[in-house]
């Protein structure tokens, strides 16, 4: 009697031990995050977590090991120690918990691992357990560089009215065509051409060599008038009426100017612009964004001093905005072809 009795108290053990062992596996959720680039936001989330669990995330520089125990908690982090906490949050009702923060432009480029605890509403009934751990690199704005190697654009840029272009990745090059001119195609007041461009927060530089050539013949500059090429800084999404955006390009002007770089600022879809006489539609363009203000340079190549265009000030504009690489005819018909070796960026 008695070894039966023991014999069932091992077995209920045993199964206790499976049991917690199986909500221990089955707890473990799954941990994602977004890229990790200095001043830009970065996004941490947990799926599957039981409704209304506070979940705490937590980062370590020194890679997986033996993290920081929580003794209250019965468990122990899975990234070596020292660890840091990012913040938390609370699961939403399909078991979502998710946390934004921008990443200090301090932040040393290394390898950040990230892992967060689940505490259940119902703790300590119900048990804390830890999230999968994830490890990425903690870049710098140079990450967005592209030499548009290849023959496809670079999942990171977004096209928009590409129904008023080609674009075009050879020869180490992006091309871009407009395929309309008129006001169908031009960046002034309301009016957007074509561009591929990407988000970034703060403040930045950016910088590309740009060529503009006839599209009939790739030896010959744009003819007039305003048929132009170059990099943009804009209000994502805005609507007519409301369009913010600077630029500076190059290419065509008028007949006084045959050959120019132009720097444009609109607000509220008023836009204001001089023309720069340059002596060939090929040089480097830069925009540079401090605070509010805005400044355009151009020179002729990366041995020459860079040429100050104007600045604007754009208080109106988010901390993130879109930038990215853009052309337009003015006249028709739309005889131009806009090429970029690369664009790069930096703080």
């Amino acid at each position: 009697m008695i070894l039966i009795q023991l014999r069932q108290q091992i077995s209920w053990v045993m199964m206790a031990v499976l049991a917690l062992s199986m909500v221990r596996c089955l707890s473990a959720q799954d941990l994602d995050v977004t890229a990790l680039i200095r001043g830009e936001s970065a996004t941490f989330s947990v799926t599957g977590t039981p409704p209304g669990s506070r979940v705490v995330f937590f980062f370590g520089l020194s890679g997986l090991g033996a993290g920081n125990q929580y003794r209250g908690l019965g468990l122990a982090l899975d990234i070596s120690a020292p660890n840091g906490i990012l913040g938390h949050s609370y699961a939403d009702a399909t078991g979502l918990s998710s946390l934004s923060l921008s990443i200090p432009l301090g932040a040393p480029l290394v390898n950040a691992s990230v892992q967060a605890i689940v505490i259940p509403p119902t703790f300590p009934e119900t048990r804390a357990f830890t999230s999968s751990t994830k490890t990425l690199p903690i870049d710098s704005v140079a990450v967005f560089d592209d030499s548009f190697d290849g023959t496809d654009l670079d999942s990171q840029w977004r096209v928009h009215n590409g129904h008023l272009g080609q674009f075009d990745v050879s020869g180490g090059e992006l091309h871009i065509t407009p395929t309309a001119s008129g006001l169908a195609n031009i960046w002034f007041h309301d009016r957007e051409g074509p561009m591929i461009g990407r988000l970034i927060s703060g403040d930045f530089t950016m910088i590309s060599h740009v060529r503009a050539t006839r599209n009939s013949n790739f030896n010959l500059p744009p003819s007039l008038s305003y048929k132009f090429g170059g990099i943009i800084i804009r209000e994502p999404n805005t609507v007519s009426g409301g369009r913010n955006a600077m630029h500076a390009v190059l290419g065509a002007g008028v007949p006084g100017t045959p050959i120019a770089a132009e720097d444009k600022s609109t607000t509220l879809s008023v836009s204001n612009f001089v023309l720069h006489p340059i002596p060939s539609a090929d040089g480097e363009l830069r925009l540079t964004r401090s605070g509010d203000l805005i400044s355009a340079y151009y020179r002729p190549n990366n041995t020459d001093p860079w040429q100050f265009l104007r600045a604007h000030s754009h208080p109106e504009l988010p901390h993130t905005v879109e930038v990215g690489l853009m052309a337009y005819a003015f006249s028709g018909p739309p005889d131009i072809r806009v090429s970029f070796d690369w664009i790069q960026f930096s703080r």
